[in-house]
């Protein structure tokens, strides 16, 4: 998909002295309605910004590696409308003290409200033309949007474009190790509100998972999963075994040794089914053996079916 064919030179914005994030918005909705490929009423931007705002405020468009893809489901349009942004040194500053966030591309996606399945291509377009090494400092160092369009109509992106793992992954992971303190790690899960976590060696290799479930399961004997009730041993303590051992159990003492990994070219369908029918808390990427990124269910509640 050459997702040039929906924006337009005009719709290119440089180096923009801009530091507030509903200024950017405006300024680049602003670009859409003027540019005349991509048809967009006017009449329509009040509610656009109001979504974008909005989406913001509960779920970061934050692809990674600086590239944010803010977009939003619109009535009143028949075609999807793209612009893209970039920040002056001074703004960028600005934008990390104010928003906590380093962004080096701004790519705003408005889609036909009845086009979901459209849009996800578009972001997987462009989640695979900044793949290209470099691309994001290329761009920033051009001093024209003629040049940034061209450049970017120059790089071919394949038909045949889906979402994958890689697309739409977690990169930041906090890990634990096999002799992590079973105590420490159920702080870390509470603290961060975390259902699982990885463990991995000295080499960021998955070796196991700590969820949960394993945790408020750990001093419960086998038998107890072929009991249809425990109403007759109500007084049956099962964090006994838990506390009497805390000071000595780690995570290999209660780790998941098989947990899903998958690769960073897997699909989406293969993360849903991973998720949904065989029901692991959370998948792992792995890229050399290495973990690089997590997916679970909230990130394609997030990223794919909140679109």
């Amino acid at each position: 998909m050459n997702i040039t064919q929906y924006f337009s030179i005009s719709q290119i914005s440089l180096n923009c002295d801009i530091h507030d994030r509903s200024e950017l918005f405006e300024h680049m909705i602003d670009s859409i309605i003027d540019n005349p490929v991509s048809p967009f009423p006017s009449e329509v931007k009040k509610e656009a910004l109001s979504l974008l705002e909005e989406r913001e405020k509960h779920t970061a468009s934050n692809m990674g590696n600086g590239i944010f893809v803010p977009h939003a489901r619109i009535e009143g349009i028949d075609y999807p409308a793209i612009a893209m942004a970039t920040l002056s040194n001074d703004a960028k500053a600005s934008w990390k003290q104010k928003y906590e966030v380093d962004p080096k591309i701004f790519v705003m996606l408005i889609i036909p409200k009845d086009q979901p399945t459209l849009g996800l291509k578009l972001i997987a377009g462009i989640a695979q033309l900044f793949e290209k090494p470099d691309l994001l400092d290329e761009i920033d160092s051009l001093k024209s949007s003629q040049e940034a369009y061209s450049k970017i109509q120059a790089i071919t992106i394949a038909n045949d474009v889906s979402l994958r793992l890689r697309n739409i992954m977690n990169r930041d992971i906090d890990t634990l190790k096999p002799d992590t303190k079973l105590s420490e790690a159920v702080r870390i899960m509470h603290l961060k509100r975390y259902q699982s976590m990885p463990v991995v060696d000295d080499n960021n290799a998955v070796v196991g998972e700590v969820t949960a479930d394993m945790l408020l399961s750990h001093g419960i004997p086998d038998f107890f999963k072929n009991l249809a009730t425990v109403s007759f041993i109500r007084e049956f303590d099962p964090l006994e075994k838990y506390f009497a051992n805390e000071a000595s159990l780690t995570c290999s003492d209660c780790m998941n040794d098989n947990p899903c990994c998958l690769g960073e070219d897997a699909t989406i369908l293969e993360s849903i089914f991973e998720l949904s029918i065989r029901k692991h808390p959370c998948i792992y990427i792995v890229k050399d053996n290495k973990l690089v990124g997590s997916v679970n269910s909230n990130t394609v509640l997030d990223k794919l079916l909140n679109i």
